[in-house]
């Protein structure tokens, strides 16, 4: 999925520094997102 996201961002010209930056907010927020669904499923199984 990373792969793919740097793709566009090189395809629409970005200079480097920008990807870096866009692709460390993505990687953040996929990990968010992860750690959100990994404690949604541990507390459902709870239930």
């Amino acid at each position: 999925m990373l792969a793919a996201i740097e793709a566009v961002l090189v395809a629409k010209g970005l200079p480097q520094r920008q990807r870096e930056a866009v692709m460390a907010a993505t990687t953040e927020n996929l990990t968010q997102r992860k750690l959100k669904v990994s404690r949604s499923r541990s507390s459902s199984a709870r239930n």
